[in-house]
């Protein structure tokens, strides 16, 4: 069987006023340096990572960063239930956390209105907007989006560098406001940290400085820590989701709420929808109804991968949840950064 793949423009009016969920995909469409790839080969040039490492590795062919650390949770967790005293897996792994989140830092690019102009027009159509990657593409965005003062809105729910509980009454457009898009960090941001209370903060630039060096200045300090969710296995990600107050609260709040707000649609850019990120499938679609539609990128036309994609969320999502499925040329004009 061959799925229909359509051009943006073809299903737009499906989906203005929808939600829309990025993947790294999405971020690899900006600067090809958010590849796991070029991530692996960063951190092997700058030490970020052991030479025992790099040999696990290569042992299993891969530069997935979230493979190899969900092999050594799952060496440890081994090893604690037999018995055998082991702490060093447990520290590779959060080394190999931290070298993860340095290489996302040092190989950002620098911000350049061209970035967030390709994508602006796009992701105002939707009413809500989740990123599931750790880089600034959103933050530029919305930064840029609010910088035209114009009648349209981006709002991530912080006050100044507080999240606000009430999240929900940031919908209401005020001043000249006439629409809102809400914007949310599901598996935390370079932009966000915590204290040792577990309180979540918002980096801001500051002035005279980007907001990359903002960001490299509040780590150094080392009172507030960044803000990752990045374990190799999705229940240990939900683990992590729920000890943060932030992150609980777009887990528990914001994602079963997207099928209930503007058209109750969704559009997916450049998310695999891998094993490892199935607690954010299932959460999203928990109250799905039965006239609910998802559209869903395919690069190059892949069938297989249309395949693939039908199977995980027939596999995840309960028969009586399922969504319509649609299928969206990635390349195609209009969508992400092709929108100008």
């Amino acid at each position: 069987m061959n799925y229909q793949i359509f051009t943006w423009e073809e299903i737009k009016t499906d989906f203005s006023d929808s939600s829309l969920i990025l993947g790294n995909g999405a971020s690899i469409a900006i600067d090809s340096d958010f590849k796991y790839s070029n991530l692996y080969d960063y951190c092997v040039e700058k030490d970020y990572i052991t030479e025992n490492l790099v040999e696990v590795f290569k042992k299993f062919k891969t530069t997935d960063f979230e493979f190899v650390l969900k092999l050594l949770w799952h060496s440890n967790f081994v090893n604690n239930k037999l018995g055998i005293e082991d702490t060093l897996t447990k520290t590779v792994y959060e080394d190999l956390q931290n070298a993860l989140i340095n290489a996302v830092k040092d190989l950002h690019p620098q911000y350049e209105e061209s970035i967030p102009l390709k994508s602006y027009n796009f992701i105002k159509q939707f009413h809500t907007i989740i990123t599931l990657n750790y880089d600034l593409i959103l933050y530029w965005i919305m930064m840029y989006g609010n910088s035209l003062r114009n009648t349209h809105a981006f709002k991530d729910c912080f006050n100044n560098t507080t999240f606000v509980d009430d999240w929900e009454s940031y919908r209401a457009p005020i001043y000249n406001q006439r629409e809102v898009s809400l914007c949310f960090f599901p598996h935390g941001n370079l932009s966000l940290v915590t204290n040792i209370n577990n309180e979540t903060y918002k980096i801001s630039g500051g002035e005279g400085q980007s907001l990359i060096s903002s960001i490299t200045s509040t780590w150094a300090r080392g009172y507030k820590n960044p803000l990752f969710v990045s374990e190799g296995d999705s229940s240990e990600k939900l683990r992590t989701i729920q000890s943060n107050p932030y992150l609980s609260t777009v887990y528990n709040e914001v994602l079963p709420s997207l099928i209930d707000t503007g058209s109750g649609n969704i559009v997916i850019y450049g998310w695999s929808l891998d094993d490892n990120d199935a607690h954010i499938l299932k959460q999203v679609f928990k109250y799905c109804q039965a006239d609910t539609k998802l559209a869903i990128s395919i690069n190059n036309h892949n069938q297989e991968r249309c395949i693939e994609f039908i199977g995980k969320i027939n596999r995840l999502i309960a028969q009586d949840k399922r969504p319509t499925v649609i299928f969206f040329d990635a390349a195609s004009s209009g969508c992400w950064n092709k929108c100008i």
